[in-house]
């Protein structure tokens, strides 16, 4: 990953709090969980993914077919992923500038930290920290409204108290 200046940091931070995903996915191998950290971020148009994995150094961008039902004048979206390995260093260097979605990178970190590429099993304890992850990122990441309204973040539980009020 290359260095960046504050101002690259700044705005991929502000790119990842707007259209980013900073989450956990889980998957079961050989009858056991795993866990795989996702910070992702897609667009409508190549341009930006490409000038983020330009300015970073790393990253790739996957293109695939807009979902047809949901925008049917929608063509290609292009997804820009970080590998495992440079998913924690790279929320380690926007994260002084996150806001919305500052608390889903310190648990993405934090899991990160702790991951071992041993293929060992995980202990019954470090299996259910890891599900508290996820669990917890799922509901920052969660739609509030049902429609794909989401809120992150400091403050989310309270957007969506007050969306529920306004419903009422």
């Amino acid at each position: 990953m290359r260095v960046l200046t504050d101002v690259q940091r700044a705005q991929l931070a502000g790119m990842w709090d707007c259209d980013g995903h900073i989450g956990v996915t889980r998957r079961w191998r050989s009858g056991r969980p795993y866990f795989r950290p996702v910070v992702q971020i897609g667009q409508a148009k190549r341009v930006l993914p490409d000038w983020i994995v330009a300015v970073v150094g790393c990253g790739k961008v996957y293109a695939y077919k807009a979902d047809a039902i949901a925008n049917p004048r929608r063509g290609h979206m292009y997804q820009l992923r970080f590998p495992d390995s440079t998913a924690a260093t790279f929320l380690r260097e926007i994260r002084p500038f996150l806001i919305l979605k500052l608390r889903q990178a310190d648990l993405v970190i934090e899991m990160c930290e702790r991951m071992t590429w041993n293929g060992r099993s995980l202990s019954a304890e470090e299996t259910a920290r890891r599900e508290g992850i996820a669990a917890e990122l799922a509901a920052l990441n969660a739609p509030v409204d049902g429609v794909g309204k989401y809120a992150s973040g400091p403050g989310s539980h309270g957007l969506k108290i007050v969306l529920q009020e306004k419903a009422a």
